[in-house]
């Protein structure tokens, strides 16, 4: 499993959504905004991704791909928007995050899967958290940030074929 077939299956279950959550991939404002973005949106950031040593300092050990979501649920909100109106939006993009979450869990973490030939087998690392986001610079946008970790429960395989 690879930060490309992690950002498919979020997208998949993102753009499977009956709001229709628009998907976007922004890593620079100045450089990724796309000036036509449709809303409601989904704004996908670069993966934090890691290892996990299991049991560490032995030479038996097992590695383990960590990667950590990371991304924007978020609405536009008219320039003269009141605090109802803010709050209507966050609340309800947190919880289009919330359920985008709970369906990616129950596809890819809950039940094994295979996807273009992959086995997937994840598991969450860190639970998700759901933190508001309003009116950043230059954009109306409202809504809410999710992140979690996963952890790909097939052991990292050796990487003796990447050298001669």
């Amino acid at each position: 499993v690879t930060v490309d077939i992690i950002r498919q299956l979020f997208k998949g279950v993102v753009e499977s959504h009956r709001v229709g959550v628009a998907w976007s991939s922004v890593w620079n404002e100045a450089l990724d905004a796309d000036q036509d973005q449709s809303y409601p949106a989904c704004i996908w950031s670069p993966p934090a991704s890691g290892v996990v040593i299991n049991p560490p300092n032995t030479g038996s050990a097992y590695s383990y791909d960590t990667f950590t979501i990371d991304c924007l649920f978020v609405d536009t909100t008219d320039s003269d928007r009141d605090t109802d109106q803010r709050d209507d939006a966050f609340e309800r993009m947190e919880a289009i995050a919330r359920q985008c979450f709970y369906r990616f869990r129950q596809l890819y973490v809950l039940d094994s899967a295979t996807y273009q030939g992959v086995s997937i087998d994840l598991g969450i690392e860190t639970s998700p958290t759901f933190v508001a986001v309003w009116d950043t610079t230059g954009s109306m946008r409202t809504g809410c940030r999710l992140t979690f970790t996963i952890k790909n429960n097939i052991p990292a395989p050796c990487p003796d074929g990447y050298f001669s």
